[in-house]
């Protein structure tokens, strides 16, 4: 009988090299002349388990069910056909063909007595095929070695198996189950652990290693199905990929929901670009925190009408928002008449001390530009006093389960508040700790007030006035 069988793809991989027809074997094309060329008797075909015995040659067989088409009295297996060449073959010719029209030419030339076109030894102890080669013909069948081959190429090379024991076998089918889970499980690793670009190129590395592995088992006789791996490859590095993106979506909005309104837009770009690094769960970290309150504030407001008293502090308060941010500050809050601010937090800052400092004296720059317009308007003028200090201190997100905000707690912005509040005793605008001061490196006018116990200490701590940068004068308070 002759059954090539196409698989889904219209290609040919495998042949049904015997069916039991009324208790009797019928072989294939390639079966029968097999028996013929070894000169078997009819009992030297039969199938054992999962293999056709042909002689001395066992060829592997799949135990699949074959098509209703065959008849519930025909009994057969499928045999993968290794196809000489590799898959380099590229459709050309694996066996010698020759034209009826040669071999009918060279018979008149012997008769003749001329050399003929093709020389009848060629053919001494060969099994020869006779078929069509022409596609028109429809004899001609795709093959996954590339490109088509003839029929009869075809049945040659499943004669070629069964003649050189020379067989394709499928891979164990839990080796594919095991692939299956380890590409998907590597995929899935490959971008939670690199991101999402480097992970998915290296899902690809592992999907081309993978095709390179199939093709040179199948070269060496070893059906390896990587269609299924390949799948779940690329099925979970889209499931990795959108789960990344929508896990960092979310993240970046809760980021920018909580921070956009609290620092500069280039501090939050880098928070939404490594959402990672605000750590709003809560760390320990050193930083410096900023206290700012307006003198006299009750008086003003007292006598001022509402729209005055909100006007003239929003104008103020945005001046001394857009400082702290040009230092690379985070707004705190505002309290009340008071600005709080942090220098370190969420992202880290080794120069947080001088930026706080620096943002101090600037400050006070623009308030006494602020101040020098409202008095050309006729408008009330501020007065304010600082304090800094640094220390360490516990940034994160807290608040209720329904309301929080990024703050730091501990007793270094306790003190913090409490120098803002020395500033009236002193007469100073700007008061440091010794702790502020160690890490500014002498680069500031700086004078020292003494020793103070400040309230909720028992222990005195030294304190500073800082009038000036180096180079720089004084922004003098109004």
């Amino acid at each position: 009988h002759n059954f090539l069988l196409l698989d889904p793809y219209r290609r040919v991989r495998r042949c049904v090299p015997v069916v039991r027809d009324a208790g009797q074997f019928v072989p294939s094309l390639a079966v029968a002349a097999a028996v013929l060329a070894g000169g078997l008797p009819p009992a030297g075909v039969r199938t054992e388990g999962c293999s056709l015995h042909v002689g001395p040659r066992a060829m592997p067989l799949l135990v699949e069910q074959l098509p209703s088409f065959y008849g519930e009295r025909r009994e057969g297996r499928r045999s993968l056909i290794r196809f000489p060449g590799g898959v380099l073959n590229a459709g050309k010719p694996t066996y010698a063909d020759y034209s009826f029209y040669d071999l009918f030419y060279s018979e008149q030339q012997i008769a003749a007595g001329q050399r003929p076109t093709v020389d009848p030894s060629v053919f001494r102890d060969k099994v020869v095929f006779v078929g069509t080669t022409a596609a028109g013909l429809s004899d001609v069948f795709a093959v996954p070695v590339a490109g088509k081959m003839p029929g009869m190429q075809v049945h040659a090379s499943v004669l070629d198996n069964l003649l050189s024991g020379r067989f394709m076998a499928p891979a164990p089918g839990w080796l594919g189950l095991v692939l299956v889970l380890a590409c998907a499980l590597a995929a899935s690793v490959a971008i939670a652990w690199f991101g999402v670009w480097r992970g998915v190129g290296t899902a690809s590395l592992l999907a081309l290693l993978l095709t390179a592995a199939a093709v040179s088992l199948f070269t060496r006789g070893t059906w390896l199905r990587v269609t299924e791996p390949l799948l779940a490859t690329a099925m979970a590095a889209f499931a990795a990929v959108a789960y990344q993106y929508l896990v960092e979506d979310r993240e970046k909005r809760k980021v920018k929901g909580l921070f956009v309104r609290y620092v500069s837009k280039d501090v939050c770009d880098q928070l939404m670009a490594d959402p990672a690094r605000a750590r709003l769960g809560g760390q320990r970290r050193e930083m410096s925190v900023l206290f700012s309150d307006i003198r006299g504030f009750t008086t003003f407001s007292e006598g001022g009408t509402p729209e005055e008293v909100v006007g003239l502090l929003n104008e103020y308060f945005s001046r001394m928002v857009h400082v702290v941010f040009a230092h690379r500050g985070t707004l705190d809050k505002f309290i009340g008449d008071a600005v709080m601010a942090l220098f370190g937090a969420p992202l880290d800052d080794p120069d947080h001390a001088d930026h706080a400092v620096q943002a101090a004296l600037d400050m006070l720059d623009e308030l006494a530009g602020l101040n020098e317009r409202w008095a050309a308007e006729g408008r009330p003028t501020l007065a304010i006093g600082i304090g800094v200090n640094s220390g360490d201190m516990v940034a994160g997100n807290i608040g209720s389960s329904s309301i929080m905000s990024y703050t730091v707690v501990g007793d270094a912005v306790n003190l913090g508040a409490r120098l803002e509040s020395l500033n009236k005793e002193y007469g100073t605008s700007i008061i440091v700790s010794e702790a502020t001061r160690a890490l500014l490196k002498g680069r500031y006018d700086i004078r020292g007030l003494g020793d103070v116990v400040v309230k909720g200490k028992t222990r005195s701590v030294a304190i500073y006035e800082v009038r000036a940068a180096a180079g720089r004068a004084a922004g003098e308070p109004a």
